[in-house]
């Protein structure tokens, strides 16, 4: 069963400014950061189950190439991103989202 993608509105914030930096720091870098959310929000669609569980119900899936993990839970019917941070971020920034 494929389930939807609900993003929290912190979680989009933080994706659009990691990709606004990224993009300042070369042009259509910021696009390819954005492809490669894309890309694993798809794998998780596909099996939200294999990521590595990191707190509570909460999985942390790695954009590749980017040092930024997805923060999600996965419900009945949908998988729910709360975060999207960078990896050296404190992780306590996403635990109180729970």
């Amino acid at each position: 069963m494929t389930r939807r993608v609900v993003f929290r509105q912190l979680a989009i914030a933080e994706i659009n400014e990691a990709a606004a930096w990224y993009e300042d720091q070369r042009k259509g870098l910021g696009r390819e950061f954005t492809d490669a959310v894309a890309f694993s929000i798809e794998l998780i669609k596909k099996n939200p189950l294999q990521y590595q569980r990191v707190f509570r119900d909460r999985h942390r899936a790695v954009v590749a190439r980017f040092h930024f993990n997805l923060i999600y839970f996965v419900t009945e019917g949908e998988v729910v991103v709360v975060a999207c941070l960078h990896g050296r971020r404190d992780p306590r920034r996403w635990m109180r989202r729970v």
